[in-house]
């Protein structure tokens, strides 16, 4: 029980220890990494319409649009804390960020509804990875009741937080821009996961 615990803390069992530096290492990656898995649901209403817009599509497409995400969604929500047991946090939540940035790259690149509609849900696939893992990372790495209580109440601080700032953000650069822009803050937000996941 205690080398799983210290595989779905990190490759090197650094989030064993409660309220050692690992662990604060830890929560910090897996709660920046799950703030750009947010970015995609507190903003893609903002910008489907003017999706549609550029591509010259209806609105059945743009349903599609809203829908495919939540789709890819139910596809990995029940084994990505799977692989990170076999495989370690770190790793799945590497692959998870990569696969949220490629997603967002080919949405921000993206000629037509199609291809808008395969960033999504590669982006929705590596998101939810971002949101599931993490929660089994705090659980293995806070051993604590006391402390684990913490870590999640901080952890779920994350998603109003996204859910606040975002919106005001996508506003104000679609005044300026046009919503590719939105999508290349979802790739940024996507290289700081990858980034940050180095921690987990």
């Amino acid at each position: 029980m205690r080398a799983r615990r210290c595989q779905m803390a990190g490759s090197d069992g650094r989030g064993a220890s409660d309220g050692g530096r690992g662990s604060s290492r830890l929560l910090a990656g897996v709660c920046v990494a799950a703030g750009a898995a947010y970015m995609q649901g507190a903003t893609i209403s903002y910008i489907v319409t003017p999706m549609l817009g550029t591509f010259g599509a209806d609105q059945d497409s743009g349903a599609v649009l809203r829908e495919v995400p939540s789709i890819a969604s139910l596809l990995v929500i029940f084994i990505s804390a799977l692989l990170a047991t076999r495989f370690g946090a770190r790793r799945i939540i590497t692959a998870g960020a990569l696969l949220l940035t490629l997603g967002s790259a080919l949405v921000a690149a993206s000629p037509d509804v199609t291809a808008a509609a395969v960033g999504l849900a590669v982006q929705s696939v590596g998101g939810t990875i971002l949101m599931v893992v993490p929660l089994a990372a705090i659980g293995a790495a806070f051993a604590d009741r006391d402390a684990r209580t913490r870590a999640f109440a901080m952890f779920s601080m994350v998603s109003p937080l996204v859910f606040v700032l975002l919106p005001v953000l996508t506003a104000a650069l679609m005044e300026r821009w046009t919503w590719r822009v939105v999508a290349g803050v979802w790739v940024l937000g996507g290289l700081i996961a990858l980034l940050a996941g180095r921690w987990a």
